[in-house]
């Protein structure tokens, strides 16, 4: 009974000792790099994807090619509701230059076409 009590004693101490060597060595080394998120938005065969990929991130994607339109109100929102969920640490956007971009600006030729370019703007992003 003895040399049983001995043996459970030597084997917690080694156990104890093995989490006091892994705390030291956290404490040492610092903790495990987290592996990041990076989310491409808007993309088909996206360049920072396969970067990200190499360098070791982990990469999602949200294009048409994966099913995702963001002219649906829906599919933003979606995302909107996934970025929170998983808490990407690097999102990427490049959308359609269309209305919202800066490019516009050279559209713009009187008050009226600025009103009607902010006021189409303000509709896509509310929906």
């Amino acid at each position: 009974m003895k040399s049983r009590i001995l043996n459970l004693a030597e084997q917690q101490s080694k156990e104890v000792r093995r989490e006091v060597n892994r705390l030291v060595a956290l404490a040492r080394d610092g903790a495990p790099a987290k592996t990041k998120l990076i989310w491409e938005v808007y993309a088909g065969a996206g360049r920072i994807t396969e970067c990200a990929q190499q360098a070791g991130a982990r990469v999602e994607s949200f294009g048409l090619l994966g099913g995702w339109d963001f002219s649906k109100a829906s599919h933003r929102r979606a995302l909107v509701q996934k970025a929170a969920q998983d808490e990407p640490d690097e999102i990427f956007m490049s959308p359609r230059c269309t209305l919202w971009s800066p490019m516009q600006n050279i559209n713009i030729k009187d008050e009226q076409s600025a009103q009607l370019l902010q006021s189409v703007s303000l509709t896509m992003t509310l929906t």
